[in-house]
């Protein structure tokens, strides 16, 4: 019985310190909310709504960065989340990643996370959050980030943007 309870200790100790360990893992050290998150589509599929976040590494190191967006109900929808970097030798871009989660943003590059549904007959309101991290303890203020909402509509597009934090690092 005295070994059971060991054991026992053991595993909750184990499992704690597994907890503890993957909280660990993106220690938030920056944070900003974009507003007017909108994503829709039509029932022909002509006509979409899509938001976007420009999102800029101003500091001098790499950092790790993470967007969680919700939906009107405060429900996670960051699975509708796509990460983009241009081309410099077309008018293209290239996926980095897709699903959420977190990604590499290094020293002074910019990427463009795009929240898009492709489902028809959709609509999602709402807001982004936008976390990172570094390495680096000296780091205070690395990022800074733009929004956008995309409108397609009788063959037309239409963009508005919204600066995040009134422009400023964080």
């Amino acid at each position: 019985m005295k070994k059971c309870k060991y054991l026992l200790l053991a595993a909750i100790m184990t499992m704690l310190m597994c907890g503890a360990a993957s909280a660990a893992d993106f220690e938030t050290r920056g944070s900003a909310v974009v507003t007017g998150i909108q994503v829709a589509s039509s029932s022909s599929s002509t006509a979409y709504t899509s938001s976007g976040i420009w999102v800029t590494n101003i500091s001098g190191t790499d950092v790790t960065c993470k967007i969680t967006a919700f939906n009107h109900y405060g429900d996670d929808i960051s699975s509708y989340i796509d990460v983009l970097v241009g081309s410099a030798t077309s008018t293209g871009s290239s996926t980095l990643g897709s699903g959420g989660g977190a990604f590499s943003l290094p020293a002074n590059e910019t990427r463009m996370v795009r929240i898009y549904d492709s489902g028809l007959n959709k609509s999602h309101y709402g807001y982004a959050l936008i976390e990172w991290s570094s390495e680096d303890a000296t780091v205070r203020k690395a990022i800074i980030a733009q929004g956008n909402r995309y409108t397609y509509m009788s063959g037309a597009l239409q963009s508005s943007t919204l600066a995040v934090n009134s422009g400023q690092p964080f």
